[in-house]
């Protein structure tokens, strides 16, 4: 079994080497030079092409052929000729060819045969892979030659006829004559290796001088003999006659000799020249690939890298015309590049053309080349012209193009583009050793141009990088592994107002608030020694005016090429104001809950003051004024009222209740405060003040005075043990787009800007912070509230201004206020008094609360007016429709259980459209001055209910319905 898978695994590899090449081309172009002179009627190209063997491959002296190739040719050749011994006629005809070429030279130069034969096992390389060959003298004009075959080769009988041939002729360069070759041994008849006993004739020149070697001895020992047998004189003469004769013989082998070794000299100088064109071309090609290579890493433009490497090749090849073409960036087009031999003509055409990549049927060589990667040669254009589509055909006519070769352009096993060069003036034809040097450049093409392409990618990251940097509203920075900045974009400066020269080179706890050293320390070796990341930090940095700036700071570790930490990278994004939007949010937020208490706080609360004040003021227009009972009730009004206008603080804070407004001169209102002020503060508090502006606001006087009285209250309360200054500034300002941004409510535009300062004690951020919150207060109970600041601010809000505050313990605090000037033409409305007005209507009145309903009822009816009750809006609803026209006057409360006022309003306008309706409500979010208008509703009144105001909007109310 196992001697069974060596045999396979031996017969796996011999298939495998078939296709191995192993036999130099010079072999099979001795067999068609044989060919052409023996056999001139055999039609070699269709040998050759059924062989699997071009043209091409046999004039290039560095192509080898595989064992296939030269199996093939030889069985075809037997057929063709009938001839079983041709192998052996070509190879004695190897040495006689032209196709031997410098082998034959190096043959000869080795002077005598037996040189020659003992140098084949050295130049066998050079024609055949296949076999190793060994060579033993035995005697001057005999050798013996063992051949042995390399691993992996099945060598075929024909080739060692082939090889006796050739060992055959190899004598007849030096005597004219072929060797006679015995084979013993031959390993296609079971031996181990082919053994052969080649014998030649001597040369002329060794012959001669043989001769005259053994003339010479003879004639030496016959004048040695015959000294003693003949007379002096004849014996002098006969041993002159044979010196002179051996010298000759001697002379005329030297000249033999001579000739012989000329025409060894003259072998070898050829051999040497053409040794010499080859080194020369080698030479050529080398500076060709380096030049390139010099080219790839110094030229990092494209196009000049292109149209450099062609002048390389125009100046280092020998083909008239060459071109680059590449794949466009979608990989659907080829497209001409650059090139060099074409006319101006020629040049405008190649580049309108485009071949196509995506088309799967495209015959065209060049895209076929691009396709599978592989190059093309072609000697004649014509014998592919059947396989070309008609553009291509059409291509290469116009260019006149007899042969070419193409190669791809591959860089990574992705094709770039093709290389492809034609000769159409010296129509030399071109050679394997073309095609495999441009199969050798063209790599380096595919390096070069991804080099270049590499390097604009990193040019165009820089550049981008640097746009982004340069133009990114963030600060984006750099800093060394000793902590100081390296780098930092111009927004450095736009929001640190630090120049670039201020910053580089200076350690970033040089901008840090003081007490955060460690932290910002211990944050960056955390970046350089553990290469940790910093994401989302919340830091603070000091402008350059000594302002904080509070930011968002991300940060990762700069690494250098090797991969080594040389710093941080930074991007810090400026949160300050965004800080601040949250912080105004939130007192939004809070603004929003307490309102939302607050008006379920004064719905509640004012129900319950109706019947209060109401019961309260009838009983006073019963009593007496001298009675104690009358001074008791008076001081129940009193805090009844007080109860009242708390009730419109919380709403006023909140936002929650609608002023009625008119032009006010805000210049006047503080001047008479100032005034009020001036009495109730103690004397060691200075007055300042600056009123510059008589400009107009539209708003709502009382609450104004309410605002500045507030705000010098509390200064005063800030500097009452130790005394100090009261500031208070008005002028007009105009607000601009960067300052309206800082603060979302305003807008740009006039405004008038109120400014409280004083020089008590100050107050800590954490208390800035939560100073327009009701309710809190740093005063005592006895002292304050904490409503004071809650008010201020939501009148200000609500008359569409903002206010701001800035404190610092022990340096005072100053407020501004900012109002929105006056710019139209608004004519207040001015009041009327006119007399507590009576009737004697009849009126329905609805209310879901009893004690409203029962004080209502005697209000309305102290009045002189004819009432009706009913504490449902759905018993009310059906009473009204049963007798819509027994009542003059429809009073109703706004919220009740089913049926909301607003809805039983409608519905009764829906019976009654001329009905007046007058809706009383504690507090509706819902219900405002302007929708019980557009309802239909005649009067819109907040409770509590207060009898001389309910009984004018009675009167309006039926006046409405008489005209």
């Amino acid at each position: 079994m196992e001697m069974y898978k060596a045999k396979s695994q031996s017969e796996a590899e011999m298939i495998t080497m078939e296709n191995v090449p192993l036999y130099h081309s010079r072999i099979m172009n001795s067999y068609v030079e044989y060919l052409k002179k023996h056999y001139p009627h055999v039609f070699i190209d269709s040998i050759l092409r059924d062989s699997g063997i071009a043209n091409y491959e046999l004039e290039d002296e560095g192509h080898w052929f595989t064992q296939k190739q030269h199996d093939r040719f030889h069985e075809i050749l037997v057929e063709t000729t009938d001839n079983p011994d041709i192998a052996r006629e070509a190879g004695r005809y190897i040495t006689a060819s032209k196709a031997s070429g410098i082998l034959r030279q190096y043959v000869v130069g080795f002077f005598t045969p037996a040189v020659a034969y003992w140098m084949l096992e050295k130049i066998g390389a050079n024609i055949s892979r296949h076999v190793t060959t060994k060579t033993n003298k035995i005697a001057a004009n005999k050798v013996e030659i063992t051949v042995t075959q390399n691993a992996g080769i099945r060598e075929k009988p024909y080739q060692c006829e082939n090889r006796i041939g050739m060992f055959e002729a190899l004598s007849k360069v030096f005597t004219k004559e072929y060797a006679y070759v015995e084979h013993p041994e031959c390993m296609h008849n079971g031996d181990e290796c082919c053994r052969y006993i080649v014998t030649w004739e001597m040369t002329p020149a060794l012959l001669w001088k043989k001769v005259a070697n053994y003339f010479s001895f003879i004639a030496l020992l016959v004048s040695l003999t015959l000294f003693f047998a003949l007379p002096i004189v004849p014996w002098i003469i006969l041993t002159l006659s044979s010196a002179l004769v051996s010298a000759g013989l001697f002379f005329f082998s030297e000249h033999m000799e001579k000739k012989e070794l000329e025409e060894n000299i003259e072998s070898k100088a050829n051999a040497a020249d053409q040794l010499l064109d080859q080194i020369n071309i080698r030479y050529n090609e080398a500076l060709l690939i380096q030049e390139i290579g010099q080219a790839a890493s110094s030229i990092l433009d494209i196009d000049n890298l292109l149209k450099y490497i062609m002048e390389i090749l125009e100046k280092r090849l020998d083909f008239d015309r060459g071109m680059i073409m590449l794949a466009n960036k979608e990989r659907n087009r080829l497209f001409y590049t650059v090139g060099y031999g074409y006319n101006h003509e020629l040049e405008g055409y190649i580049k309108k053309i485009r071949f196509n990549l995506d088309n799967p049927h495209s015959k065209g060589e060049f895209v076929i080349a691009f396709r599978e990667q592989r190059p093309i040669l072609v000697n004649d254009v014509k014998e592919i012209e059947k396989d070309l589509s008609k553009k291509t055909w059409e291509f290469a006519k116009k260019l006149g193009t007899l042969s070419f070769i193409c190669v791809p352009i591959v860089y990574e096993d992705k094709s770039e583009g093709i290389l492809a060069v034609d000769n159409v003036r010296s129509k030399k034809p071109f050679s394997q050793s073309d095609l495999s040097l441009l199969m050798g450049i063209a790599p380096q093409i595919g390096i070069s141009i991804n080099n270049a392409r590499a390097y604009q990618l990193v040019q165009e990251s820089r550049e981008r990088f640097r746009a982004l940097s340069e133009n990114a509203p963030d600060i984006v920075l750099t800093v060394g592994t000793d902590g100081t900045f390296t780098y930092i974009n111009p927004s450095w400066e736009k929001i640190l107002g630090h120049t670039k020269e201020e910053v580089i080179g200076k350690h970033f706890n040089d901008f840090v608030r003081e007490g955060d050293d460690d932290t910002f320390i211990n944050l960056f070796k955390g970046v350089v020694e553990d290469k940790t990341t910093i994401k989302d930090f919340i830091g603070t940095l000091i402008h350059k005016n000594g302002a904080e700036r509070i930011f968002n700071m991300n940060g990762a570790p700069n690494f250098d090429t090797d991969g080594n930490v040389i710093g941080l990278v930074g991007l810090f994004k400026d949160i300050t104001h965004q800080r601040k939007l949250e912080t105004e949010l939130r007192q939004a937020q809070k603004m929003q809950a307490m309102g939302t208490l607050s008006g379920g706080i004064a719905h509640d609360f004012n129900n319950i003051l109706t019947p209060i004040i109401g019961y309260t003021e009838l009983m006073m227009s019963t009593i007496p004024e001298e009675s104690q009972m009358k001074w008791m009730l008076d001081r129940v009004i009193n805090a009844s009222y007080r109860a009242k206008d708390l009730v419109k603080q919380i709403l006023t804070f909140s936002r929650q209740t609608e002023q009625e407004r008119k032009p006010v001169q805000i210049n006047l209102i503080i001047k008479e405060a100032l005034r009020l002020l001036r009495a109730s503060l103690p004397t060691t508090i200075e007055i300042r003040q600056n009123i510059d502006c008589d400009s107009l606001i539209l708003g709502d006087p009382t609450q104004i005075h309410q605002v500045f009285m507030n705000l010098c209250t509390n200064a005063g309360h800030a500097m009452q043990e130790n005394g100090g200054i009261l500031e208070v500034s008005l002028s007009r300002v105009e607000i601009d787009a960067e300052f309206a941004e800082r603060h979302p409510n305003i807008t740009p535009g006039p405004y008038v800007r109120m400014a409280v300062a004083d020089s008590g004690h100050g107050m800590t951020p954490e208390v800035m912070e939560r100073i327009f919150e009701p309710f809190f207060t740093t005063k005592n109970r006895a002292e304050g509230t904490g409503m004071g600041l809650s008010v201020v601010h939501g009148i200000v809000k609500n008359h569409d201004g903002i206010i701001s505050g800035y404190s610092e313990p022990g340096k005072g605090s100053i407020f501004h206020v900012y109002l929105p000037v006056l710019t139209e033409d608004i004519t207040s409305r001015e009041d009327t008094n006119e007399p507590l007005p009576m009737g004697n209507e009849r009126i329905l009145f609805i209310d879901d609360e009893q004690s409203i309903i029962e004080i209502g009822a005697d209000v309305f009816e102290s009045l002189g007016y004819d009432v009706t009750t009913e504490k449902s809006s759905v018993d009310a609803l059906a009473l009204f429709k049963s007798k819509p026209d027994d009542f003059d006057l429809v009073i109703t409360d706004m919220t009740m259980p089913e049926m909301t006022g607003d809805k039983l309003a409608h519905e009764m306008l829906q019976t009654r459209p001329d009905i007046p309706i007058i809706i009383c409500t504690g507090y509706s979010a819902q219900m405002t001055k302007e929708k019980a208008e557009d309802i239909g509703i005649r009067a819109f009144v907040m409770k509590p209910i207060l009898k001389d105001e309910i009984s004018r909007t009675i009167r309006n109310a039926l006046s409405e319905k008489e005209c």
